[in-house]
């Protein structure tokens, strides 16, 4: 019910999604200021398409299945990449966040995809609802399915563990 499902930075500047007693949430940090966004109710213990989105006019957005689940004002956009690298799954040493408690999430993670852009609710909701079909994360600065057994990028731009 707690953990750390993906992180990127630390306690200056980065992102995270997490859950907290079964509740998802998507924070951020830039200059050491904080933002986080919640949904109201636990998600239940089946699948779930969780998608945090950080907005041109500073909003963070939660979207849990698809639908908009929460939104707030954010301390700003993120101006560079964050100095600690992106875990999948785990908590960083320099938390975004005290959501999720810092625990590493101990669920399972069928897919996951970052983009460089703030996604449209209708192309979340296409993605939460598998769409896509064949190509589950379209113009996704990484993708990873997992299929392999490992978190291999497969959008084609080959970001892998240790590279970037």
């Amino acid at each position: 019910k707690d953990g750390v499902v993906v992180s990127q930075g630390g306690g200056l500047n980065g992102f995270s999604i997490e859950l907290q007693d079964g509740r998802p949430a998507f924070s951020i940090r830039v200059d050491k200021d904080g933002a986080t966004v919640a949904g109201t109710r636990a998600i239940d213990g089946g699948w779930h398409h969780v998608a945090g989105v950080l907005t041109e006019n500073k909003k963070l957005l939660l979207y849990v299945d698809g639908e908009l689940a929460a939104e707030t004002k954010a301390p700003g956009l993120l101006a560079k990449k964050p100095n600690i690298g992106l875990q999948i799954g785990a908590a960083q040493i320099s938390l975004v966040s005290d959501y999720g408690k810092g625990e590493a999430y101990t669920g399972l993670i069928d897919e996951f995809a970052f983009y460089h852009r703030a996604l449209k609710s209708e192309e979340i909701a296409e993605h939460a609802t598998e769409a896509h079909a064949g190509d589950k994360a379209p113009g996704a600065l990484m993708s990873c399915s997992f299929d392999n057994g490992d978190a291999r990028d497969e959008s084609g731009n080959s970001i892998n563990g240790g590279q970037h």
